[in-house]
């Protein structure tokens, strides 16, 4: 959803420099948790994993390892290898963390959240991650020999689906959406396809949109940027990361402006 605002937005702007669109007052940009740059929030994911004691020195080493390949692959265009590289860390960090919360790192165990697990079950995670365990030590084409065996599996974690609260955006499409519309067949359900738009999406998914927000602000189009700092899968520090990739000719006076605290309720 956060690479479609500023893609949407520069496209109506563009329209109207057209002469198409002349109705539509376009009143700014909003990207909230935006997955404008994926690569750049996941090559963050051992920083910032570490830094919050879930990972050790040597997961962190092998998870930095593994994202740098990701964004080296990211570099010459080959998107799918990119993207099968961070599937293979998206295990990683599940397995070793203790299925630490995408959407909120203070969670584990989603949607049943815990933070205690099965010791024995835990150790044998771990002793059939070591296969990842030892990326950073593997020669290139065992890496390439791995992400072949790793690209028939890649989907989306089963934490994707629900939210930090439970299931509760499952029940209320599947359920209060269904009653409402009434026009919901019964075989089709909410995120049914999920799995396989994640998969056949990929390549796309893993593509950035910065260029799309930097055309919002050179037409004078306000883009409003907000994260959750507790959010893993899309963090702050990865927001930041691309922003500073902006090529906006006045990104050096963003910079130089005062931080404002804000709380709700907010009247800014």
């Amino acid at each position: 959803g956060g690479k479609v605002a500023p893609v949407l937005g520069s496209k109506i702007v563009e329209a109207q420099t057209k002469g198409f669109l002349s109705d539509v007052i376009l009143g700014g940009v909003a990207i909230g948790d935006g997955a404008v740059s994926v690569i750049d929030s996941a090559s963050m994911w051992p920083e910032y994993l570490f830094q919050l004691s879930q990972i050790d020195y040597q997961q962190y080493y092998t998870m930095k390892t593994m994202a740098q390949d990701m964004e080296e692959a990211y570099s010459r265009e080959d998107f799918n290898t990119s993207f099968n590289l961070m599937g293979a860390l998206m295990e990683m960090t599940e397995k070793v963390t203790d299925e630490v919360f995408w959407y909120n790192i203070l969670y584990h165990h989603q949607p049943n959240p815990s933070l205690k697990t099965d010791v024995e079950e835990y150790w044998r995670t771990i002793e059939n991650m070591k296969h990842l365990l030892n990326y950073d030590t593997m020669t290139k084409s065992e890496k390439k020999a791995y992400l072949r065996s790793h690209k028939t599996g890649a989907e989306p974690t089963s934490q994707l689906a629900v939210d930090y609260d439970g299931e509760n955006l499952q029940k209320l499409m599947d359920k209060r959406m269904r009653e409402k519309f009434g026009i919901i067949p019964g075989d089709v359900t909410w995120g049914g396809l999920a799995v396989q738009c994640y998969t056949h999406l990929g390549d796309e998914l893993i593509m950035d949109v910065i260029k799309s927000v930097d055309s919002c602000l050179e037409k004078g189009v306000r883009v409003i940027v907000y994260n959750g700092m507790l959010d893993l899968i899309i963090n702050s520090a990865g927001q930041a990361k691309w922003i500073n990739k902006l090529t906006w000719p006045s990104l050096q006076e963003y910079y130089k402006q005062e931080r404002l605290p804000l709380y709700p309720p907010s009247l800014v």
